[in-house]
């Protein structure tokens, strides 16, 4: 929970937050084998307490090359 926080600081905890899932995502994604996420998502919620949850979602692929050089 943030209180009395300035609005730069609060911008840079957000930022952290949004860091932390996007890592987390990241892994999860490893862990099943992928080597990418695609369609990556956040949902940002606020609780009446004054809390913030950052949610960040896509869906886990493994990409390859397609061997004819194009990118």
């Amino acid at each position: 929970m943030l209180i009395g926080v300035a609005p730069g600081e609060f911008v840079s905890d957000a930022e952290q937050l949004r860091g932390e899932a996007l890592e987390g995502i990241y892994q999860r994604a490893n862990l099943l084998g992928a080597n990418a996420v695609i369609g990556l998502s956040f949902h940002v919620s606020e609780s009446p307490d004054g809390s913030c949850k950052i949610v960040a979602f896509g869906e886990a692929v493994l990409a390859v090359r397609n061997g004819t050089g194009d990118a």
